[in-house]
């Protein structure tokens, strides 16, 4: 059975710095810089890191009957970005049953690319969810 993968974009990104017994995190050197500028440098060196095409999606199949929809994977998540340490409830249909993997993205510059891939979840077994009626 092939393996579906299911990417989505997450805007936020978690950045940690250990910082023990008072010391600066590492490559953030104690200067008198306002926080604005070293801010900018935090954003600089995410940007810089390398980058995928992976999040584009394209080899989207659509089904014959409206061209809307593609019951064989399709999903949403409960919000359009979180900030680090926020939950992110992710809902998953597919039609058939089957086993699909989440990628999770960042959007930045990343040498043009336009996102960085931060992780990938699962595998999950997939099932059918219920399909609402159309309405008015």
């Amino acid at each position: 059975m092939k393996l579906k993968r299911l990417a989505v974009l997450a805007w936020a990104v978690l950045i940690v710095h250990p910082a023990a017994h008072g010391a600066q995190p590492p490559g953030l050197a104690a200067t008198s810089a306002p926080a604005a500028v070293q801010k900018q440098n935090v954003i600089q060196k995410e940007n810089a890191l390398p980058g995928s095409d992976d999040w584009q999606l394209t080899r989207v199949r659509l089904n014959k009957i409206d061209g809307f929809r593609s019951p064989w994977i399709e999903g949403y998540c409960s919000k359009q970005s979180v900030a680090a340490g926020e939950s992110l409830d992710i809902m998953v249909s597919t039609d058939p049953p089957q086993r699909f993997q989440i990628e999770i993205f960042r959007m930045g510059y990343y040498g043009g690319k336009g996102a960085r891939r931060m992780c990938v979840l699962g595998p999950f077994q997939g099932k059918p969810q219920p399909v609402p009626p159309i309405g008015p």
